[in-house]
């Protein structure tokens, strides 16, 4: 930490856009390789067995609110602490957290493995990986976010690295297998790649369900999950709604909007939790709002000008590729052209949602989602309700983003002012 301290600010500076150079582009790599297998897995698998891969890729997406904010505390409040050198309290939060994830996982995938058995033959063993699937998920997704708490974004770009390394291989299970073959291919990939966290993970760990710190950790971490939850709800409202109205074949076309998603939205994601130590880090030593608005200014502008190329990308180079590659479905191509638009606005949300974490004034975010949600939910069913298909269930989506975004940016200006 001194030979930090000591360093000159261009050093500094240079080591901040090389880490964030590097991991950025483990994760561009990885979704890239992951983006391929898709494509691949959606030829093989057809419309409607894609579609239920889709609901079930929601799922994992809301898996993580088995562990009532805890984790999201412990993102937050590990920053914080070593912000304020109390490192005797980053190792209770990390033992709490640790034990707790351990147990909501294995929960998670008993959970989802006692479902399997309720359901059709046909889906039965496609649900019984993924019980497996979410085990490994979850645990990968809690080493990656410890990692990035404790801004050890070296460990997470060798883990992608690793994940990108095996996805190529996994290939075969696809070309084999179909859509269980892909849910086998993300189970290996993630118990391969979150071989790197064991160290971190297993270091100095000492179990324990501390009661009080796992109450404390939660009460922090509860909004920012109900946030997150808010967040990740908008987003998928418009599967789910295609699902009701139009069956779950509609789904694996619209799944070309989710496959755009997944692209665009990543970009924005790479620098909002590049930031977000940074933010929580000059918040506890500093207690000064401006100079919190400040490092959120600045990574909102990049957020933007790494985003906007990406959306021009998918509008011009996914529908020829779609129609050359998954000719069957093309009935989603004009959603998805309509739903990239959108995606720009989380350029910005994913940037500003970290301020109202880190001071903890998660309810100006929850207004402003609350109000994007009812609009997303309206437009939407009221479009597919009129019989404009996909294109309606898009414009709803769109719509939505634009309200999510605009209530985001007078939520922050109203605190900023508070």
């Amino acid at each position: 930490m001194a030979v930090a301290s000591l360093a000159h600010p261009g050093q500094n500076a240079w080591r901040r856009a090389s880490a964030f150079a590097s991991y950025g582009g483990s994760v561009l790599l990885l979704q890239a390789l992951r983006f391929g297998v898709s494509i691949l897995c959606a030829r093989l698998a057809g419309p409607s067995e894609w579609g239920f891969w889709t609901l079930l890729n929601t799922v994992l997406a809301y898996s993580y609110i088995a562990d009532c904010g805890v984790v999201n505390g412990m993102n937050r409040d590990i920053a914080l602490f070593r912000g304020r050198g109390d490192w005797a309290q980053v190792a209770r939060i990390a033992n709490t957290s640790k034990s707790l994830v351990l147990c909501t996982s294995v929960l998670c995938a008993l959970a989802a493995a006692g479902f399997a058995f309720t359901r059709p033959d046909s889906h039965r063993s496609s649900l019984l990986v993924f019980a497996l699937l979410l085990l490994f998920y979850k645990l990968f997704n809690f080493a990656q976010v410890y990692s990035m708490a404790h801004d050890d974004f070296a460990r997470v770009t060798q883990a992608n690295l690793c994940l990108a390394s095996v996805t190529v291989p996994c290939l075969l299970l696809v070309v084999v297998w179909g859509l269980p073959g892909f849910l086998w291919a993300q189970v290996l990939s993630f118990a391969v790649g979150g071989y790197l966290y064991i160290g971190p993970f297993t270091g100095n760990f000492r179990w324990g369900l501390n009661r009080a710190e796992l109450v404390r950790l939660a009460m922090g971490g509860l909004p920012i999950a109900a946030v997150g939850f808010a967040a990740t709800l908008i987003a998928s409202i418009d599967r789910w709604m295609v699902a009701a109205f139009l069956g779950v074949r509609s789904v694996g076309h619209y799944s070309l909007v989710v496959l755009a998603w997944s692209t665009i939205s990543l970009v924005p994601q790479i620098v909002a939790a590049r930031t977000y130590p940074r933010l929580a880090e000059a918040w506890g030593r500093t207690g000064d709002l401006r100079v919190v608005a400040g490092l959120l200014r600045e990574s909102t502008w990049v957020g933007l000008a790494v985003t906007a190329p990406v959306v021009l990308a998918v509008e011009t180079v996914v529908p020829p590729m779609v129609t050359r590659f998954l000719p069957a479905y093309t009935e989603g191509i004009p959603a998805m052209r309509i739903a990239a638009l959108g995606f720009l606005f989380q350029a910005v949300t994913s940037c500003y949602s970290n301020i109202f974490n880190v001071v903890a004034k998660q309810q100006y975010m929850l207004a402003a989602q609350a109000v994007a949600a009812i609009s997303t939910v309206a437009v939407t069913a009221g479009l597919l309700a009129a019989g404009w298909g996909l294109e309606g269930a898009a414009v709803g989506a769109t719509f939505g983003s634009c309200v999510y975004c605009g209530g985001v940016i007078a939520a922050a200006r109203l605190l900023t002012r508070a």
